[in-house]
């Protein structure tokens, strides 16, 4: 059992019977039936109305109301294929067939009741076809974000404005720079002395004198 709540329970709704089912229904609301005589487009009522609640009171018919529901024919088609395999026992004998129920698709438009038409909110009704392309989909605005500071680590040390920056790449290559001259300095240095000439000792033994001399 369906317990019906808050603006749905204040829908006007009409029980109809079609095709041997019975169907609830309001104004706005497509739904599926056995196949009509009528083709797409036209009008079609429904005469068995077995109950019409019109927002107050639930009107309930013996069998039937003195009210009618009128549709609009949608579309006609067929449903989708059934298989039916029938055999027989000992007897090597089998058959399959299918089968496509015929269906037509309607819209409710109105409940009348007693001649009165039902004033109700009708529901957005079912769109046929191509979907509806006037309303553009909502595109998310992008927030503009503040820029990124760039920091530059140096000798383990942050840099963060662009002046300072400069000063830390400069010093930093006039440190290299001297550095590089100091070893050039001292390459040069040492080619020099080993381009001298070694200093030559020469020791003189005299047989009187036990002392020597180094010339």
């Amino acid at each position: 059992m369906r317990v019906y709540v808050g603006e749905e329970r204040k829908m006007i709704y009409a029980i109809i019977k079609s095709g041997g089912k019975q169907i609830k229904v309001h104004a706005g609301m497509a739904i599926w039936v056995e196949k009509l005589k009528e083709q797409e487009g036209s009008k079609v009522k429904f005469t068995e109305v077995k109950a019409v609640y019109d927002g107050k009171e639930l009107k309930v018919g013996t069998p039937n109301l003195k009210a009618e529901v009128t549709a609009t024919v949608k579309k006609q088609g067929k449903g989708k294929k059934l298989k039916i395999f029938r055999t027989k026992e000992k007897s090597n004998w089998d058959r399959e067939m299918g089968h496509r129920q015929p269906y037509s698709r309607v819209l409710i438009e109105d409940i009348i009741l007693d001649g009165t038409k039902l004033a109700a909110k009708k529901a957005k009704p079912e769109t046929e076809g191509k979907p509806n392309t006037t309303t553009k989909p909502k595109v998310a605005e992008k927030k503009e974000e503040d820029p990124v500071k760039e920091v530059i680590i140096l000798d383990d040390t942050a840099v963060e404005t662009e002046a300072q920056t400069k000063a830390a790449v400069k010093t930093e290559v006039d440190n290299k720079k001297s550095s590089k001259k100091l070893k050039e300095e001292i390459k040069t240095d040492v080619k020099e002395e080993s381009t001298k000439d070694p200093v030559k000792e020469i020791i003189i033994l005299d047989d009187k004198d036990d002392s020597v001399e180094t010339k």
